[in-house]
């Protein structure tokens, strides 16, 4: 984070408003959404081992979104299967 997105951030707090974070971007949108109408839905990536990534899992599976998590050798990345 530069020094300015850490200003404005701040800023953001100190006036009390609240941050909620949420995961997104393409696939990640289309899958909630169509698991939200009730469709069986698939999704295939790579998700970071850290608090993000788990975040981004958690929001998936909050969803309805089912998934299945291979772990890879490289301790920084694990391999997630959706469906």
């Amino acid at each position: 984070m530069s020094s300015r997105q850490a200003e404005l951030l701040n800023a953001f707090i100190a006036d009390k408003h609240h941050l909620m974070k949420k995961s997104g971007g393409s696939a990640c949108n289309t899958v909630i959404a169509a698991a939200n109408f009730g469709a069986r839905t698939f999704f295939s990536g790579k998700v970071a081992a850290d608090d993000d990534g788990e975040h981004f899992v958690g929001d998936l599976a909050d969803s309805g979104v089912v998934f299945i998590r291979l772990l890879l050798r490289r301790a920084s990345l694990e391999s997630v299967l959706l469906w």
